[in-house]
């Protein structure tokens, strides 16, 4: 009860804060303004942050349900029970996010009070089913790959944002003797053939998936688990 408490008001809270201190712009909303003036010139936008100071108080209340539901899957209820419960949980907090996201827009950047909800939601819905057909049914072949990857899921996310960012840093010469970005380079001559840019896009991030898998694959395979 207490958490519900607690998520309720950030929710709540936030929703209040954006919605009377300025807009929902880029520029305009109260986060943004915070941000620039606490922390001007180190933004990942000119005049906003996805990741600012004001928007991490809803990234809490998205962390309590993780929390909650964490906790309500270690009750003593039967397993079916819990994985119902957690289900219909899931779909009202769905169904919540929606409805406010009418009047409050679902929105990422600003990781609006909608947004946990819905995202929420979501996530709770997928972890029942996971839980149904991997712990209750004994479904486990398909998952382990998923198993592969969250064991070294911190290792995961680090190597891959360091491998993006020199990417992007290193340059190369490309087409006309001009000087491009690494990642530039490796898609116009690697993928870019393939097809429009959308479908050559996401060719080129499922061939960089799985390039981050066979590292985590080798680091499970030598029970090389890195923790925070």
């Amino acid at each position: 009860m207490v958490l519900l408490v607690a998520i309720a008001a950030i929710l709540v809270g936030y929703w209040y804060v954006l919605t009377h201190f300025g807009d929902l712009t880029p520029a305009g909303n109260i986060g943004a303004r915070i941000d620039r003036a606490l922390m001007g010139g180190h933004l990942w936008r000119r005049d906003w942050d996805p990741e600012g100071l004001l928007s991490s108080a809803p990234a809490v209340a998205t962390t309590l349900l993780g929390a909650l539901a964490g906790l309500w899957m270690q009750s003593s209820a039967a397993p079916v029970r819990r994985v119902l419960w957690l289900a219909a949980a899931g779909v009202a907090l769905f169904g919540a996010g929606m409805l406010w996201g009418v009047s409050f827009p679902i929105n990422k950047n600003l990781w609006t009070s909608s947004y946990v909800l819905l995202t929420g939601g979501a996530a709770a819905v997928f972890l029942a089913a996971c839980i149904y057909f991997i712990d209750i049914r004994g479904f486990t072949t398909w998952s382990r790959p998923f198993v592969v990857l969250g064991s070294n899921a911190i290792a995961l996310f680090v190597l891959s944002g360091f491998v993006g960012r020199l990417f992007i840093i290193i340059k190369v010469a490309g087409a006309g003797g001009a000087r491009v970005s690494l990642q530039s380079a490796i898609y116009q001559r690697g993928f870019a053939w393939m097809g429009s840019p959308r479908n050559a896009s996401l060719i080129f991030s499922l061939v960089f998936l799985a390039v981050m898998y066979a590292v985590c694959h080798e680091l499970y395979r030598r029970r090389i688990f890195l923790r925070a």
